[in-house]
Parts: structure tokens; C-alpha cells; sequence
């Protein structure tokens, strides 16, 4: 099975702030260290009785560095320390939302994960078939894990010398979508990695996704994103509006990612059994995915699906206000920019059906609430859309028409209801009506 992994970051409520690359240098810090910056009064002995896991790891930082005196360091130099040797704070994030089968692996037990639950460094978090699930980060920071999803909390801390926090998530399945805070400052990072490529950025908007042992895909809606395949080689930085699909065997194609897609039908009211956008079909699309969730930031993610046809469906909903989303899919398997909208979901609920009626006539009938109005309409077999029947405003449970020629007919019935302040039409799909005598 393919697995699918999309991460996007966006930025819901951000302050105006520059957003800024990491360095090739400090992408090579991935591995296992920091860069810290001496200050007047820093000795490594005395960096070592504070801040070191014990108070001789400075010998080790001296000889990486080639030092030759722990108790003599310029100011405003620059030594490389190694993470393992740093004393540091645990940092948690919190389940602000959840649906479905969740779960957090803690310890080699799969405990279920409930509002309010916390997730720290070490933990597995992995959402069902059914799960969605959203971590709030310390700092403000969102990650919004759909089904089938699996990621691990590689780093989740805050280092006692520089203050800076150390993010980190590896992602082993599915998908995952997150609203990340720009980082304060330069002793800080945040990255998310694939087993084949590592992404780092400052602050910023884009998705990340794996497609199996052979691809990693970045794909930035806003700002930079550097993209390196194992933290020493040569990066690639990707603009906004660009993606990159990384393989193993160490190449890293670059393209401009698709438009957004436009709806076939925008503001059309979800009434059917089955919840489905139409989309206008993207140039060089190969398919599309679309998710719906209950806020425009597309924290609380109930439904998603992809098609490869401009035909999505999402299957059954509650009856509400939503927000949908949809992205075309490339050939190279990136996903382009996102199209969002709001939409209301009003389930039909009459049931109808045509019966013959006296003197030839045909009836139809269908269950109606008390003081609940509805509207009938029958059209020709021409394609017209102008309708023969237009009866606007019923308050009865059936409808004799009489004197129809032989041929083929459709009709409809619709439910005035109300939602949001407004009444809004709410019809049965067409269905076929054949007058054979």
C-alpha cells in the first residue's frame, strides 16, 4: 500500500515577521549538536558545571573544537557542542482535538489518547481509520495528525545554555498537517524528516510528504523551506509556490507546484446521503484530494479523500457548517496549492415517490413534518432547465398532475429550511419519471 504523507503549515494568525532559511552550516546541525556563541565571562570548565550533563563533558567539547585552553575563549567565537552532552527541560503538547481511534506508543504501550492528553519526546502517536487527532506544541505551535497516521517525537526540549527549543518529528506513516509559530530566534529549530530527506525552516508554510522508501516530497504554500538529503550534502531552497521530490539515490527535482482548483459548484448546499465536491479539472493534474473540517484553519479535520478524477467523495456528515479544501496532484506526486471554501451540509430527509393516480393522472407523495413547506418541480426530457411544474410554497403531502404526454421526465422535490439566519432550498437528486401511455 502506498502511503501518503501531506504536512502543511498554515499560518492561521501569524504577526509580521521575516521569514529566513536555515544555512547549509545550520542544517549540518541535525546530527547531534549545537552552535553556541561565547560571551564575556564564558569559560568550558564553568559551561560545563552549569549546563553539561556533568561537569567533565567540556573535555569533549575542547577536543572536537581544538581547543587548548577550557579556561580561554575568545568572545564572539563560535564552538560546536554535541546535543547528548546538554542539560535540557522536557517539553509536552497537548490534544486540543480528537475523533476516532487515537493513540500515543509510550514505553512499548499503546495507551488511547483522550482531550487534554499529553504527548512528549519518545512518544509514537498514531491515528486509526477513523482518527484525527491535533497536538498544540508549547509556543503555539498545531499538528493536526488525519487517519493512519504514525509519527515519532524525535525532540521536543528546550536546552538550558541557549534557552533554544530543539522540534523535532519523524513521520513513518500517513499524513500530517501543522501550524507552525516563527521561531524566535537563531538558537532555535524545527524540522520534520522522512527516512530519505530533512526539511528545516524558520517559519513558514509547506507540507511535507513520503510516498514509500524512494520519495520525499516538500511542497511551500508561503515563505522558504531548505530541503537536504542527509544534513551534509548540498541544499535545495524552495520559494513559495515550489515543491521538490527527493529520492534516495540522492536527486532532488524541483518544480512550480499546481494552481489551486477551482469548484465546479461554489456555495452549493450539501444535501445528498453522501457529502461531494465537483472540481473544475486542473491542467496536468493526475488527481486531487480534498478534506473538510469545522474551522478554516483546518485544525479539527473531519473527512478527506482523494480521487482521481475531479469527482471527490466524502461519504456521510453530520448535518453543519463546514470548510472544504482541495488540492490538484502532479505526476510527481506533489500536491499543489490549496482552493478553500465554506459550505453547508443539510441532509435531505423527505422520502418520495410517484404512484398513479385517478383519471389517469400521476401522484406523488412524500413524508412532511407538521408546518414544514416544500417545493415541487417536473421537467421535460428536453435538458431545459426551466422547469413545466414550479409549485413554490406546499403544505400538503402529495400532488396530483394530470394530462402528461408520453416521454421522459424528471423531477424534484425541495425542503425550505433555515441555517444561519437565512432559508436555504435543500432538494432531492432528479429522478426519472417515464410516461409510457
Amino acid at each position: 500500500m502506498t502511503l501518503r504523507l501531506s504536512l502543511a503549515f498554515l499560518l492561521l494568525i501569524a504577526p509580521s515577521v521575516s521569514i529566513t532559511p536555515l544555512s547549509a552550516q545550520e542544517l549540518s546541525r541535525d546530527k547531534d549538536e549545537i552552535i553556541y556563541t561565547i560571551r564575556d565571562g564564558d569559560t568550558l570548565i564553568g559551561l560545563g558545571q552549569k549546563y553539561f550533563v556533568s561537569p567533565t563533558a567540556y573535555q569533549q567539547v575542547e577536543r572536537a573544537n581544538g581547543l587548548t585552553n577550557a579556561n580561554r575563549l575568545r568572545v564572539g567565537s563560535k564552538i560546536r557542542i554535541p546535543t547528548n552532552l546538554l542539560k535540557f527541560s522536557r517539553l509536552s503538547a497537548t490534544v486540543i482535538s480528537v475523533r476516532g481511534a487515537a493513540s500515543v506508543i509510550r514505553a512499548g504501550r499503546s495507551i488511547p489518547l483522550e482531550l487534554r492528553g499529553k504527548v512528549a519526546e519518545g512518544d509514537i502517536v498514531e491515528t486509526g481509520v477513523d482518527g484525527y487527532l491535533t497536538l498544540q506544541l508549547e509556543g503555539g505551535s498545531r499538528m493536526a495528525l488525519p487517519s493512519n497516521a504514525r509519527v515519532r517525537v524525535v525532540r521536543l526540549r528546550t536546552y538550558l545554555l541557549t534557552r533554544g527549543t530543539d522540534t523535532d518529528f519523524a513521520i513513518e506513516r500517513g499524513r500530517t498537517e501543522t501550524t507552525v509559530v516563527p521561531l524566535r530566534d537563531n538558537r532555535s529549530r524545527f524540522r520534520m524528516r522522512t527516512p530519505v530527506a530533512i526539511s528545516a525552516v524558520r517559519g513558514t508554510v509547506f507540507r511535507i510528504g513520503y510516498d514509500g522508501p524512494d520519495a520525499s516530497l516538500t511542497e511551500v504554500v508561503e515563505g522558504n523551506v531548505v530541503v537536504n538529503l542527509d544534513g551534509r550534502t548540498a541544499t535545495t531552497a524552495l520559494p513559495g509556490g515550489f515543491g521538490a521530490a527527493a529520492s534516495s539515490s540522492g536527486r532532488v527535482n524541483k518544480e512550480e507546484l499546481l494552481p489551486p482548483p477551482a469548484f465546479a459548484r461554489p456555495g452549493e448546499v450539501q444535501s445528498q446521503s453522501s457529502v461531494g465536491f465537483v472540481l473544475i479539472p486542473s491542467e496536468g493534474a493526475v488527481g486531487y484530494h480534498v478534506e473538510v473540517a469545522k474551522d478554516a484553519a483546518f485544525v479539527e479535520i473531519v473527512k478527506g479523500a482523494r480521487s482521481s478524477t475531479p469527482l471527490v467523495d466524502l461519504g456521510a456528515l453530520p448535518d453543519g457548517t463546514y470548510w472544504v479544501r482541495a488540492m490538484a496532484i502532479a505526476p510527481s506526486g506533489l500536491e499543489g496549492l490549496p482552493q478553500k471554501q465554506q459550505f453547508s451540509r443539510k441532509l435531505q430527509s423527505l422520502r418520495s415517490s410517484p404512484t398513479n393516480g385517478a383519471n389517469g393522472s400521476t401522484k406523488f407523495q412524500w413524508d412532511l413534518g407538521d408546518g414544514t413547506l416544500v417545493r415541487f418541480q417536473l421537467f421535460d426530457g428536453s435538458g431545459s432547465q426551466v422547469p413545466l411544474i414550479d409549485e413554490p410554497s406546499l403544505s400538503v403531502k402529495e400532488l396530483s398532475v394530470s394530462g402528461l404526454a408520453r416521454g421522459t421526465y424528471s423531477w424534484r422535490i425541495g425542503q425550505v429550511r433555515s441555517g444561519q439566519g437565512r432559508y436555504i432550498e435543500v432538494w432531492t437528486p432528479l429522478e426519472q419519471l417515464v410516461i409510457d401511455k
